[in-house]
């Protein structure tokens, strides 16, 4: 049945939906597409920062190796970095897996043990200027 050109059914949406509705819903859209974009195209990092207790230690990320630090494995693979084994009870450090953008990191909380993807170029946000 139509009434004045419209259906039924677009004469439902148009009384749940009024114009603000869908600017706002535009809106939103928008914001979730730029942080996506920001976040896949954050620069990749030049080296892996090792924080073991108080021991700070800096290694390449271009290199294929695994380090051994007590009972912690940390595999490197040509940009990537990863806890590989560890001892701790809940292996979350494990779970969290590959990283390889600036400034994204893994803890391994139980162990004091730290691994991030620093780069050579000095970044600076709203907290450090």
């Amino acid at each position: 049945m139509k009434l004045f050109g419209y259906s039924m059914r677009e004469i439902l949406l148009l009384k749940l939906f009024k114009l603000g509705d869908f600017l706002i819903f535009f809106i939103f859209i928008t914001i979730i597409i730029l942080a996506l974009n920001y976040y896949f195209h954050l620069p990749k990092g030049d080296y892996l920062e090792i924080s073991h207790g108080n021991e700070i230690k800096h290694y390449s990320l271009f290199q294929n190796k695994i380090l051994i630090f007590d009972e912690i494995e940390v595999e490197i693979n040509m940009g990537k970095a990863r806890i590989k084994k560890s001892n701790c009870a809940n292996q979350y450090c494990i779970m969290q897996g590959w990283i390889s953008k600036i400034n994204h990191s893994v803890v391994c909380i139980p162990n004091l043990f730290k691994i991030s993807i620093k780069s050579k170029m000095l970044s600076y946000d709203s907290t450090n200027y």
